[in-house]
């Protein structure tokens, strides 16, 4: 999905999420240790820089995208969601930790 299409749904599942309430979702995060190193992945890289995020491919604009871990937590706040944790998968292969289970960043917020 798009950023934009990302933030609506903040909005709609805040809108639909009871007080108290947690989401798990799942996402390709980086931060500034990350870039350069998933921006050269021969494989599963995100070569391509536009604000905040990373793409796979510039004429896919709403698959494989990598989201910069701060702006998620922007778009949590404007939502009106609190962020409660972010869970790094084993997919950048970098630092490969043989305790993570999961291939994508997992995200975790809830609504006060």
């Amino acid at each position: 999905m798009q950023i934009e299409e990302i933030q609506h749904y903040f909005y709609e599942i805040q809108r639909v999420l009871k007080s108290g309430g947690q989401c798990f979702s799942t996402f390709f995060f980086y931060n500034e240790t990350d870039e350069n190193y998933i921006s050269n992945l021969k494989d599963f890289g995100f070569p391509y820089k536009k604000d905040d995020y990373r793409l796979m491919n510039e004429n896919v604009k709403s698959g494989n995208i990598a989201i910069y871990k701060t702006k998620i937590k922007q778009m949590l706040e404007k939502a009106n969601l609190k962020f409660v944790k972010i869970e790094d998968g084993y997919w950048k292969g970098q630092n490969k930790d043989n305790s993570k289970k999961e291939y994508q960043d997992i995200l975790v917020f809830k609504k006060d």
